[in-house]
């Protein structure tokens, strides 16, 4: 029986910030399970990327193997110049590239799950809040972070979401530990 090691890819390759270079945020839609596979491609070729990844354990006949899965499958955030989109297009791994409008907007929410999965998260998938309110984590291991509740009645988690991709996660909070920032 033939067995393969779990693939760990970094999960970020440059940093999280908007630059003077030149160089521009895409979202990269690549072909099924091929996210890291492109990572790794990315690295070799000096492109800047972030794959958001959390941890999964998946239970066998006789055991129970531990990896890394993508947040958002199908998706690479890439950081490169606008003539780099063509290696990028080389690797054979991408469906598209998405052209991001709103780049401060993109980064801000990337630093922000980002910085919640270094403290720890524990995420869970969530539907997307177009509109709710806005709050920061004021005291516990996430504090600093931004989010939505979806309800300011018996909140028990915030939502971190990528409004490009219109797809979210979710933290789990206690009131007490959160400030309302803004209100729907």
């Amino acid at each position: 029986m033939a067995t393969k090691k779990p693939v760990y890819v970094p999960e970020l390759f440059g940093d999280l910030a908007i630059t003077d270079d030149g160089k521009q945020w895409y979202v990269v839609r690549v072909k099924p399970r091929a996210e890291k596979k492109f990572a790794e491609y990315a690295r070799l070729y000096d492109v800047h990327y972030y794959l958001p990844q959390e941890d999964s354990e998946r239970s066998y006949k006789y055991r129970k193997v531990l990896f890394t899965k993508p947040i958002f499958p199908g998706y690479v955030f890439v950081h490169c110049l606008p003539d780099d989109r063509l290696t990028v297009y080389r690797s054979g791994m991408v469906a598209h590239i998405l052209i991001v409008h709103q780049q401060e907007e993109l980064v801000r929410e990337l630093q922000q799950l980002y910085k919640g999965l270094n403290l720890g998260a524990e995420l869970k998938e969530h539907s997307y809040l177009p509109e709710g309110t806005l709050v920061q984590i004021k005291s516990g291991p996430f504090t600093g972070l931004l989010g939505l509740v979806k309800e300011t009645v018996n909140i028990k988690e915030i939502v971190l979401q990528v409004t490009f991709l219109r797809q979210a996660v979710a933290v789990s909070v206690t009131p007490d530990q959160i400030e309302i920032l803004r209100k729907k």
